[in-house]
């Protein structure tokens, strides 16, 4: 079938070998003869309204080494191959019934699930039919998790998931203390947002709980910079303004998440290491109806006997509060960015008290998510929500069983029942 927005793209092969069709990228010839060579370029997903393709062409041409009379120019009009995923949906025997407004709910898109399965992202939300028709994404890649390949191989899987159940993807980006490998995540996200396409981007989200990065033992004057010296703000608009050269992202949302930390001053914490009220105030200020409050809220960490679902709804009635306290206005976009319950103690986490960290509870605080009202004045009034995670993860080292899947090799989900509790 025709291939949108493609372009003519000069293509070399050696040895008979066969390249990869990319539209719309920066692309490097083979350097040699005999050998495959690396392939550098942006995009190379070619997607349609029915799913994402890999584009294969027979190449011809070659040489003892290349040269610019060997170069043949190919347009590209149609796949040659193409390679679909069937979308991942675990079975279980529960069902989950009273679901309220699942289209202003997704799913976060946990470390495990991204690096080593993303042709199983959950496509159907576990215990019910509906479509997953959002994904947070915390970052775009990890250079630790593979080379251009692997990648590759995992947009592709995720790609398809957005374009099939014509979902959006709230995208993260990172700020730590290196400049250099921040730079590269951005590049990474922006080069991914470009290939979804601006339809399929919510919004896109720089650094996740900030207010407590002072305590993951980075240095002080790192923190310094970053805060008082301006640099995550500075971040923000840079990010935006090179996003906005592109004239359909313009209307992109841009939001910054933070956690419940910021809870501890008013209307927001303000310290020097964690300046989250002057952030936030800024980027307001600058980018009014465009900004997103973005908050993650997880009773599960208070380690309190009676913490469950109560705190999501009275957690997001404070954080109302505060945004009006500083917008005078109660209209402001406000969405919970994370929240979740893990069913096994994490890394170094003691119970408050027996099953505290269950299936039970899991179970219980998902069936509140899902028939959560959301755009309520009594819950407050927060116009969409995440939830974490697929599968379990390691994060900040620690290992957490938030996943409504165990692992990539399972395909049932966690939450399972006798036939006499079936319907819940």
């Amino acid at each position: 079938r025709a291939v949108p927005e493609m372009v003519s793209l000069p293509l070399r092969a050696c040895g008979g070998d066969s390249a990869m069709a990319v539209p719309r990228g920066q692309h490097r010839a083979p350097t040699g003869c005999g050998r495959r060579q690396p392939w550098s370029f942006n995009s190379w997903l070619l997607c349609g309204a029915f799913g994402c393709t890999f584009a294969l062409l027979p190449l011809s041409g070659c040489g003892d080494r290349p040269t610019a009379t060997t170069t043949t120019t190919t347009t590209i009009t149609t796949t040659t191959a193409t390679t679909t995923f069937p979308l991942f949906q675990c079975q279980s025997n529960v069902k989950i019934n009273g679901v309220q407004n699942i289209k202003y709910k997704g799913l976060c898109l946990d470390d495990t699930t991204f690096q080593q399965c993303a042709n199983n992202t959950m496509a159907v939300w576990p215990h019910t039919d509906e479509p997953v028709r959002s994904i947070r994404m915390f970052k775009a890649w990890k250079r630790e998790w593979g080379d251009d390949e692997a990648r590759i191989r995992a947009w592709a899987a995720i790609a398809q998931l957005v374009t099939r159940n014509n979902a959006s993807v709230l995208m993260g980006t990172e700020v730590t203390c290196s400049e250099t490998e921040d730079d590269q995540a951005w590049k990474w996200s922006l080069e991914f947002m470009r290939y979804l396409g601006a339809k399929h981007i919510l919004a896109m989200a720089l650094g996740n709980e900030m207010e407590l990065y002072f305590n993951k033992g980075v240095p002080a004057d790192c923190i310094t910079k970053l805060w008082s010296g301006g640099r995550y703000f500075g971040t923000l608009v840079k990010r935006v303004e090179e996003m906005d050269r592109d004239p359909d992202f313009r209307s992109v949302r841009v939001t910054s998440v933070f956690g419940s930390y910021s809870f501890a001053g008013w209307p927001f914490v303000n310290t020097p290491v964690s300046q989250v009220q002057t952030y936030l105030t800024n980027a307001w200020k600058k980018y009014g109806k465009r900004w997103v409050w973005s908050f993650n809220l997880y009773p599960f960490w208070d380690q309190k006997c009676g913490a469950g679902w109560i705190g999501v709804t009275s957690g997001a009635r404070g954080f109302r509060q505060r945004i009006t306290a500083i917008t005078k206005s109660t209209k402001d976009t406000f969405w919970m960015s994370e929240t979740g319950w893990s069913s096994a103690p994490p890394s170094n986490f003691h119970d408050p008290c027996p099953g505290y960290c269950s299936l039970g509870r899991m179970r219980s605080y998902y069936e509140s998510f899902l028939r959560w009202r959301l755009l309520d004045p009594a819950d407050g009034n927060v116009d969409r929500a995440f939830y974490f995670t697929m599968r379990d993860s390691v994060n900040f080292k620690m290992r957490e069983s938030f996943g409504l899947v165990a692992t990539c090799q399972d395909t049932a989900c966690k939450l399972q029942a006798a036939e006499a509790e079936i319907m819940i």
